[in-house]
């Protein structure tokens, strides 16, 4: 087999960029794509592949390839809990504000800014502990 046997075609292009990219920095890549399984199915996977020398002139590449289908799963629930978020955020009538670790304030949802006078654009990069002097 050959790469192109597990490579969908839609990505042949984007394995071909790679490949000249490579005979031209001669630099390691990491990229995603999709493989075809034998099942037929298709699962995303990180390519990592590097040339390989014969008397210093390239002759091949090597290559490894992992599964990232439980990382991309993640992704969009992670997604789809901060839009469910968003959406309970906006419409509470209590302030609901997002801080950092160091007290930085990253969203306030409308009833913040209505509760306390004060616009988000004005809140939102302040250090909570140093706004809530100002507005007590």
């Amino acid at each position: 087999m050959t790469v192109f046997d597990v490579i969908p075609a839609s990505h042949w292009a984007q394995i071909g960029q790679r490949l000249k990219q490579k005979l031209s920095d001669h630099a390691p890549t990491i990229y995603e794509v999709e493989i075809t399984r034998k099942d037929r199915t298709r699962i995303p996977v990180e390519v990592s592949s590097r040339l390989i020398y014969e008397n210093g002139v390239p002759v091949g590449v090597q290559g490894t390839v992992r599964d990232i289908s439980k990382r991309h799963h993640a992704e969009q629930a992670l997604r789809e809990s901060e839009e469910r978020f968003l959406a309970v955020a906006t419409s509470a009538s209590d302030a609901i504000i997002t801080i950092d670790e160091d007290g930085v304030i990253h969203m306030v949802n409308p009833a913040t800014e209505k509760i306390f006078g004060y616009p988000s654009e004005e809140m939102v990069g302040q250090n909570l502990g140093t706004h809530a002097r100002t507005i007590s």
